[in-house]
């Protein structure tokens, strides 16, 4: 089991809420003692607990079936030289005349000596032909929340 698997660290995030936080008289929550901070109660896993998430609508069939069209991914600003092959991210296609918003995997960092990466839909047969830099980058997916009419998966 990757401890960075998207997937995996989504539910971590759904489940810290619930585990952590403990219902007070205090507007703010309180951590468990000990705790700096919420990553630090899962012994350093990247669970990017501290960042802020966000939930972006997917629209259209590029990720299926990995993320279909209706569901929701769970974004969080990571710095993009931490990004990895594999990743799935958010960011702007900028070659394209609406230079839509998607969410796709990268498949090659700094290809052709650009400081970029290059992504492909899973459902694509081909690459995008537009390197994400830093300035068309929106955030790492870290989860989906599957809401698309499909139902449940098996």
């Amino acid at each position: 089991m990757d401890p960075k698997n998207p997937v995996i660290v989504g539910m971590l995030v759904l489940l810290a809420g619930s585990l952590l936080f403990q219902p007070t008289s205090v507007a703010q929550p309180v951590l468990p003692s000990g705790l700096e901070n919420l990553t630090s109660a899962f012994g350093g896993l990247d669970a990017f607990l501290d960042n802020r998430i966000s939930i972006v609508s997917v629209i259209g069939s590029s990720m299926a079936s990995a993320i279909r069209e209706g569901d929701s991914a769970l974004t969080v600003d990571l710095t993009f030289g931490n990004l990895r092959l594999g990743d799935i991210i958010l960011g702007i296609l900028n070659n394209l005349p609406d230079k839509p918003l998607v969410i796709h995997r990268i498949v090659s960092v700094n290809p052709e000596g650009v400081n970029g990466v290059l992504t492909r839909g899973d459902a694509n047969p081909e690459p995008d032909r537009s390197i994400i830099t830093n300035e068309d980058y929106h955030g790492l997916v870290i989860g989906v929340l599957f809401t698309s009419s499909s139902g449940w998966r098996s």
